[in-house]
């Protein structure tokens, strides 16, 4: 028996009947033995793999999302389908080459859902998911976002947030950034075996006394302050120890 997948951005695809028999318009298809001339044959997802979406792109080309979960890591792999008419169909042609499959996961994921204002990888939230357990959240000033998988956190400073829809999609605009590095935007987590205690925005250019307290230096003469520029304060614990990390208005960590 052969699976064929279908692919109809436009419109529901329904079972055939004797009066209306679906043909293969659509069907996703793909040159197996990279034969020249290509010979094609149907295409079907692999073991622990599930389409979960497919969207239009630029130059006629339709996306298509696979959710891969055979690996250390679940990903989302995006192909790109050309069209072919063959024998009468229309039929999706699926790249396989190296790099025709672009893997997405973490933030490159979420910002894909945004724009597309789609859940790609079935969890039912497009963009970030914010996590309901309440001891993550600061309520109303830090929610603690959640990717694909476990280790993909990211904390967004907002009020009242929840998790994206397609019609209200949440993208990581507003999470706290870490230091960027050559492959570009890093996001911001406590660490291992760090506790955030306490997140709080600056007020009337001063910060509650708990952080000043936190920041005190004893071999300083004088009252330490905030650097420059700080705009929040998130308050960490680690092994009993208190610690400040600041960060500046467009929420990215303030280093010196």
């Amino acid at each position: 028996d052969q699976t064929a997948v279908m692919v109809s951005p436009d419109r529901a695809l329904q079972t055939g009947t004797a009066g209306s028999p679906t043909r293969l318009h659509g069907a996703v298809v793909t040159n197996t033995d990279d034969a020249d001339p290509p010979v094609y044959d149907l295409w079907a997802a692999g073991d622990g793999q599930t389409v979960t979406a497919a969207s239009w792109s630029d130059n006629n080309v339709v996306s298509l999302f696979v959710k891969d979960t055979s690996g250390d890591s679940d990903v989302v792999k995006k192909y790109g389908l050309t069209e072919l008419q063959e024998n009468g169909a229309n039929k999706r042609v699926l790249a396989t080459g190296e790099s025709d499959v672009e893997d997405l996961t973490g933030a490159s994921l979420i910002q894909e859902e945004v724009d597309r204002r789609m859940d790609l990888d079935g969890n039912g939230v497009v963009g970030v998911e914010i996590s309901d357990a309440d001891s993550d959240h600061i309520t109303g000033q830090l929610y603690k976002g959640l990717g694909l998988n476990a280790d993909e956190v990211f904390y967004l400073v907002g009020y009242g947030l929840e998790s994206g829809t397609s019609s209200n999609p949440l993208g990581l605009g507003t999470a706290l950034r870490d230091e960027d590095d050559a492959d570009g935007t890093v996001y911001w987590t406590p660490g291992e075996g760090v506790t955030l205690q306490d997140f709080e925005r600056i007020e009337n250019g001063s910060f509650s006394q708990a952080v000043i307290d936190a920041i005190q230096d004893d071999a300083v003469d004088g009252e330490e302050t905030h650097p420059d520029g700080a705009e929040y304060a998130a308050t960490l614990d680690t092994s009993g120890t208190a610690s400040v990390v600041f960060f500046n208005s467009d929420r990215q960590i303030i280093t010196a």
